[in-house]
């Protein structure tokens, strides 16, 4: 696994943990509260196909009874005689009887209730305040009301802390469970007797205010004129206030709440209609559920790990489609939760984190970029030409990983000798030493348009003809090469007054076809060059030592240069892993000597071995050639026991790596 998929990992790890945090806070739970709201107005049906009537208290009934509230409870005695004559299964009041009015009121309405025997009456629950602390009690309809067969439940409403009710009472003597108990004494059948309703049930509203049936009040009071017939036939009636009440702070509010609907039409419902929905929810069996902790975080989970396949790496136009994506998803997955399994799966936590990875994994790309094209420069510019660090800062997808056949020039560098000198000194001076030494060396080769490819310990690889082409790449490897000595010439006076001696270089160099480019990891990688090509070129700087040269290069290299150097034969030879022979030669300033060592050579490989074994003895008293001398002088002594074979083609297999 890479590090930027991990590193992307870690970061939807802790975003998500983050969020989950924030998801369990109260603030966090109102935000959910939105799209519980908006699923909500979403979900709703906007009908409602119940036996469920409302009587409202409202101003037409104000208006035509001619009475200030309170009514006189003979009035709802009358209402009672009404409802139970046009065949109610359920008369429920949302009104407080808990204080005695008129006596012959009273047992006017005490009289209703015992004859009609379906009568539901409100509870409530209120704080009392004592010294020290608030006591929460129950305020029952007077008693009169309850012998003559009321049956109570608390009607109380709780609405969240952003005052819109979404809960359904849980408590066992609700006074919506009142009214289905009621209902089904009455005869009339519900399959759902077992009261599936959970404590933490939220409310399936149907619409928003007033998508019950209503009819006023004083139009309850006399049906026959008012009414069509049967309208309160095996229906629930439920009695409260009505009223179309504006949510603005400023307009006082009657028995009104707020709902998911406020946001739509800016109105509250009346406390009765909301009851009405309690009631519905149990006679269809159906309510919102809500999801475990759990299902949110497993949510979360799968919309990170989607969300990471399209943004790793990151690509802005791919990985916005998979946001996108990922945003719609969730969305549509807690749509359908709600609307047809009635279960809220909040999907703002998801939705959240997985903008917060987006723009996560956004930022950490361009801050990645902005650094790469920062690094490009400080790293390359010490490496390649300055020409080659602005074209790789212009095209950065330069630095994508893999590479492409180019014909190159290579250069190998080693130190002989550093191992000896490195042991005396300090690490710290051995640290200057080399710092010196590479310092120098990059120098000559990035003047002469090479690329520093890497250090190795105390070598050096390099090319020319990469990532830029250059036609004289021959020219400029084997110049440089020169340049290098005569650097390494200066280094080593100063060691040897400093009395340390015997640091000499070898170079080898080799050109041919290599794979240039950004090699290793997508984390780490360096720009640089594989194949045989590379591995002749190492093997040259290596054979160096055989023969006591400073610098060797192929036959391949010496055919590709264009000026005129003076150049010396070495040998033809097959390295260690090669099969086919190649020429080598070393560049000398004395034109003489070189041509005297390229006759000897010729003659050796021609088989004249009586006459070269003479003329290597006369060029092994010179010192630049005493090298190779000694080398051939020791195959003629070897071949005066063994000649070589017939069709030998003077070429010579080594073993040195």
């Amino acid at each position: 696994m890479s590090k930027q998929a991990v590193n992307a990992i870690i970061s939807a790890l802790a975003i998500g943990g983050v969020v989950f945090y924030l998801f369990r806070m109260p603030f966090w739970q109102r935000v959910e509260s939105i799209g519980f709201d908006a699923l909500t107005i979403l979900a709703a049906p906007g009908r409602v196909d119940l036996p469920i009537v409302i009587v409202g208290i409202d101003e037409p009934s104000f208006g035509n009874l001619q009475e200030q509230w309170p009514w006189s409870r003979a009035i709802h005695a009358r209402l009672i005689d009404a409802l139970d004559k046009g065949g109610a299964s359920v008369i429920a009041f949302d009104i407080l009887f808990t204080e005695t009015s008129e006596t012959e009121a009273d047992q006017a309405l005490a009289r209703a209730i015992k004859q009609a025997g379906n009568v539901v009456l409100a509870g409530d629950l209120a704080i009392q305040e004592r010294d020290q602390y608030e006591m929460l009690i129950r305020v029952e309809p007077l008693e009169l009301f309850i012998e003559a067969g009321g049956l109570t439940g608390i009607a109380s409403i709780t609405p969240d802390t952003d005052l819109v009710v979404r809960r359904i009472p849980g408590f066992d003597d609700a006074f919506w469970r009142g009214v289905i108990g009621t209902h089904i004494r009455s005869g009339h059948q519900w399959s759902h007797q077992s009261n599936p309703l959970s404590e933490n049930a939220r409310i399936k509203y149907l619409g928003p205010d007033h998508t019950f049936k209503y009819v006023s009040y004083y139009q309850a009071l006399d049906p026959e004129n008012h009414l069509p017939e049967g309208i309160f036939k095996d229906k629930i009636v439920l009695v409260g206030f009505d009223a179309k009440v504006s949510a603005q702070p400023e307009i006082q509010r009657a028995d009104t709440f707020a709902t998911p609907f406020i946001r739509q039409t800016g109105l509250l419902t009346p406390a009765a209609e909301i009851q009405a929905t309690f009631i519905a929810n149990a006679l269809i069996n159906r309510h919102v559920r809500m999801s475990p902790e759990r299902y949110t975080l497993l949510l979360m989970g799968l919309a990170l790990a989607v969300l990471l396949t399209g943004t790793v790496p990151w690509h802005p136009i791919r990985s916005s489609m998979v946001l996108f994506l990922v945003i719609t998803g969730l969305a549509s997955v807690s749509t359908v939760c709600f609307m047809y399994y009635d279960f809220f799966l909040p999907a703002g936590a998801a939705m959240v984190a997985s903008a917060l990875l987006y723009v996560n994994r956004g930022g950490t790309a361009f801050i990645h970029e902005r650094r790469q094209r920062i690094a490009i420069r400080k790293a390359f510019q010490h490496y390649v030409p300055h020409q080659v660090v602005e074209q790789m800062i212009r095209h950065p997808e330069l630095l994508k990983l893999g590479g492409n056949r180019r014909n190159i020039t290579l250069m190998f560098t080693d130190l002989e000798g550093f191992t000896a000198i490195s042991e005396t000194l300090q690490p710290e001076k051995v640290g200057v030493l080399l710092n010196r030494y590479f310092t120098e060396m990059t120098r000559i080769i990035l003047d002469y348009q090479g690329t520093v490819d890497k250090f190795i310990g105390d070598a050096i690889m390099a090319f020319w003809g990469a990532p830029l082409d250059d036609p004289d790449q021959a020219d400029h490897a084997v110049i440089a090469a020169i340049r290098m000595q005569k650097a390494m010439a200066h280094i080593r006076e100063k060691l040897i007054i400093d009395g340390f001696q015997g640091l000499n270089m070898r170079i080898g160099i080799h050109s041919g076809e290599a794979i240039v480019g950004n090699m290793g990891s997508e984390q780490r990688f360096d720009y640089s060059a594989i194949g045989d090509s590379v591995n002749l070129a190492s093997r040259l700087e290596g054979i160096n030592k055989i023969y006591g040269t400073r610098i060797l290069l192929s036959s391949s290299t010496k055919r590709l240069l264009k000026k005129d150097m003076s150049m010396a034969a070495v040998d033809r030879v097959v390295v260690k892993g090669k099969i086919r022979s190649i020429d080598i030669y070393t560049p000398l300033e004395n034109k003489e000597l070189g041509d005297r060592i390229t006759l000897a050579v010729k003659t050796f490989q021609d088989m004249g071995f009586q006459r070269a074994e003479h003329l290597w003895k006369q060029l092994y008293a010179h010192p630049e050639a005493a090298g190779i001398a000694h080398v051939y002088l020791e195959r003629l002594k070897a071949f005066q026991v063994r000649p070589p074979d017939p069709g030998w083609d003077g070429s010579t297999v080594l073993t040195i790596k």
